[in-house]
């Protein structure tokens, strides 16, 4: 943008949200809708960002999880978004959707204590998120893009501490996406392998 260095100023944004939460022993469920509010960035015909006009985003948020058998425990998220332009200049994007929101996003894990070795446990993930569009006009979109982690954590007592060891393989089939944020374009990680140990002192 020819105007990189400007500085807006401040404005605000608005968010509503209303939710349900149930407790059903073992497995907890809730549901939440929810508005959202806030001025829109455009990078116009003439090299010049500036605010023009708001996005509202609309949506529902769905969440469980819970111990479904003794030592199993798995978690489903889903969240589906109604988003859209609004008050843009000239009304030329009214109704289109915002840059970098998708339509809906799905998560599902699970996280099992293996029951021949104590400590030891295996858990996965499963993500996956639908298509985005990258500008005000809609002209331009990202397809939708499913990740697959699993990993694997140990607890155990070190010198009478609490000590738990986590290996995670993030992104198994390597596989190649873009992940869209705000004006911002980015290509996924690869095969990623993290290691950690975390000790309660």
């Amino acid at each position: 943008a020819s105007n990189a260095s400007q500085v807006f100023a401040p404005y605000s944004s608005k968010q509503y949200e209303v939710g349900v939460k149930a407790d059903w022993g073992h497995v907890m469920t809730s549901a939440a809708v929810f508005q959202l509010s806030q001025p829109n960035g455009v990078l116009g015909a003439d090299n010049i960002y500036r605010l023009s006009g708001s996005t509202r985003v609309r949506g529902l948020e769905l969440n469980s999880y819970g111990e479904v058998v003794p030592g199993l425990r798995l978690m489903a998220s889903a969240t589906f978004y109604d988003a859209s332009l609004i008050g843009t200049a000239g009304k030329t994007n009214d109704g289109n959707r915002p840059a970098a929101i998708p339509d809906y996003t799905f998560n599902v894990g699970a996280d099992w204590d293996l029951p021949w070795v104590p400590g030891l446990g295996l858990n996965g993930r499963v993500q996956h998120t639908g298509h985005e569009y990258l500008d005000a006009a809609n002209k331009l979109q990202i397809p939708a893009w499913t990740r697959y982690d699993a990993g694997l954590h140990y607890s155990t007592t070190i010198k009478r501490r609490p000590v738990v060891f986590r290996a995670t393989l993030q992104n198994i089939f390597a596989k190649r996406y873009w992940v869209a944020q705000s004006v911002y374009l980015m290509e996924s990680a690869p095969r990623t392998v993290l290691l950690s140990a975390q000790i309660d002192l």
